[in-house]
Parts: C-alpha cells; structure tokens; sequence
C-alpha cells in the first residue's frame, strides 16, 4: 500500500523520512513543492523570524512522525480472513437459520434431551416399588452334635397403590428344634400362609412408595418445563451473541467507508498542494484524519473478531464437533426517515 506525503523538508530529510514508513513521494510533489533555504519561511520572502523557523519544523516532524506511523496501520487494515476470500466461502448467516443450527446441534441444546429419558427413568424406579418382592432367611443353632434351632423362612409380597397399603402375602415357614420358641415351632413339613397385610395406621393417606410414585407421576411434565426453560435460555444468549457480532461488523463496515472518505480527502488536499492551491502544511491535517481512522478500522477488526468467536461457541456439528465455516452477517435494514415535524 502506497500513500503520497507532501512535505516541505530537504532532499536529505525527505530521503529519511522514506525510507522509514516506506511511502512514495512522487516526482510531481517534488517538482511542485519546492525545498525552501534553511531560516526562510515557506511562502517566500528575504529573511525569515525564528517563530516561522520553528513552525516550519515542527511542520516537518509531524509530516515525518505520520508517515512512519501510519505505515504498519495500512498494513493492518490489508490483513483479511483466509477463510473468506471468496464470497460463497462465507455465506449469509441469518437469525432463523443460526438459531436452528443452536438448538439442533449445540451440546448444550441437546443435553436437554436427556431431561426426558431422566424423567422416565424416575418413574420406573418409583413404580418398581410395587413390584412382587421376594424375602427369605435362615436361622440354624447346634449344640453337641444336636440342633437346637432351625428356622426356615421364605415368602412372596405384592404391593398395592392403594389406601392402607395393602399387601398380598405368600409365606413358607419350617421351624424345628430342641431349644425353638413354641410360637415358631412347625411340623416337619413347614407351613405355608396366603393373605392381605394393611396399614390402616401408617400407610392410611400416603406411605414412602406412593410418595415417591406421586413425585415421580409430574417429572415428565416438569422435564419439559425444564427444556422450555434451558431452550430460551439459550436462545435469548445466542440472540445476543448474533445480533453483537452483526453489530460489529457494520460498524467495521462504516469505519472503513469513513477510511476511504478520509483517503479521498487527503488525495484531494494533495492534489490542491501540488496545483498551489493550498500549503502543503495543510496535508497534515488531511493525514492525522486518515491516521485516525486507520487506528479505528483496527479496533472494529478487533471487536469483530472478539464478536465473532462468541457467535462459534453457540455454532458446532451434528457429530459433536466445532463448526469451521465462516459466516457473512445479514443486511440491516435501514430505519425509515422520521415523520416530518410540521
């Protein structure tokens, strides 16, 4: 990239000042803009004061400071996306599409898929508390080679959902010995028992496996309440997120219409100084306008990266893996002039 600085300096200084920024100063300017003998103004005259001295060099080492920062500014602002040299290498990303790749492919959009199989799961195990349940023990005592106790106890229960908390009971049970409680105590062949067991105290309203079925009966629906929940969580970051990196590149976009406006500007004033027109100190205000927005195009570019890499945190893959594709934002529609004031 290649600017024109007009300067008013020495063939020496002017040498100097570039070969630092590496700008060209053409052949025009410096058959236009004359060198003026050391100690005499710029516009002519016999002898000159030390003020018109002092102006003349502070003229020239803001001309030459300029020139040398600018440089690597230009630079910057030559420096692109790899991945969007062409136009369908970065597609129009618009809000309805981005939101729909976030909510089938971000990770943090399908793990709320899971609150549905974590619901089910729990009314499984809460209604496989009434499910038959088997119970079985043994108890055997011996003493001098002689069995002073030997209890066999077996049997089989089905809870009810129901008040009182009955039971169906299927119950076996052998009791022998020398030294057995009477109240134990069985034939050789055991017995076996059928009947219904009742809370009619404890278990008359609610008891710990009704409880925990009536809590486990409203988990579906509190899943799906969970994933509306998650779901415009996400969305509404993910808004934000889009419409920010939207905003910041219009934003880098009218910074570098409003460099380019500033670069015409400077040609122009150039080409004024080279007809005469206009001192060519007055280019020094035409460049410190560029410069300026030379340092403002950098710092969007920067906001435009930093808004960018937000936006891919909500963009992945279907397979569970970050998305490399760069997107173009949308147009912004343009606010209607306001109503005329009459």
């Amino acid at each position: 990239m290649s600017r024109e600085c007009v300067t008013t300096s020495t063939p020496p200084l002017r040498e100097v000042g570039r070969r630092q920024a590496g700008w060209r100063v053409s052949d025009d300017v410096r058959s236009s803009v004359h060198p003026q003998p050391f100690g005499q103004p710029p516009g002519g005259g016999s002898s000159g004061s030390g003020l018109d001295l002092i102006v003349h060099g502070l003229s020239l080492s803001i001309v030459l400071g300029l020139c040398v920062l600018a440089a690597p500014l230009a630079l910057a602002q030559d420096v692109g996306d790899p991945l969007c040299e062409t136009p369908a290498a970065c597609p129009v990303l618009t809000l309805d599409d981005f939101l729909d790749q976030v909510l089938r492919a971000n990770p943090a959009a399908r793990s709320l898929l899971l609150e549905t199989d974590r619901a089910q799961a729990a009314l499984l195990d809460a209604r496989g508390g009434f499910d038959p349940y088997l119970t079985s023990g043994y108890e055997y005592k011996t003493q001098e080679d002689k069995a002073k106790l030997n209890v066999l106890r077996s049997g089989v229960a089905l809870p009810f959902d129901l008040p009182m908390s009955p039971s169906l009971v299927l119950d076996y049970r052998r009791g022998r010995g020398s030294s057995i409680d009477p109240s134990v105590l069985t034939t050789r062949g055991g017995e076996t028992r059928f009947g219904v067991s009742v809370s009619p105290l404890q278990g008359f309203a609610t008891d710990k496996r009704r409880a925990a079925l009536s809590k486990a009966l409203i988990e579906p629906d509190l899943a799906v309440a969970v994933q509306d929940r998650g779901r415009n969580l996400i969305v509404l970051d993910a808004t934000e997120a889009f419409w920010m990196w939207v905003e910041a590149g219009r934003i880098l976009q009218i910074n570098q219409e409003l460099l380019d406006l500033a670069t015409q500007r400077l040609d122009l004033v150039v080409r004024q100084a080279r007809a005469g027109e206009t001192a060519a100190v007055d280019s020094v205000e035409a460049e410190l306008a560029v410069v300026g927005r030379e340092g403002k195009v950098v710092s969007a570019q920067r906001k435009a990266e930093e808004a960018r890499v937000k936006l891919d945190v909500f963009l992945w893959n279907e397979d569970g893996t970050p998305q490399t594709t760069r997107y173009t934002p949308p147009p912004v529609p343009m606010l209607p002039p306001p109503p005329d004031a009459d």
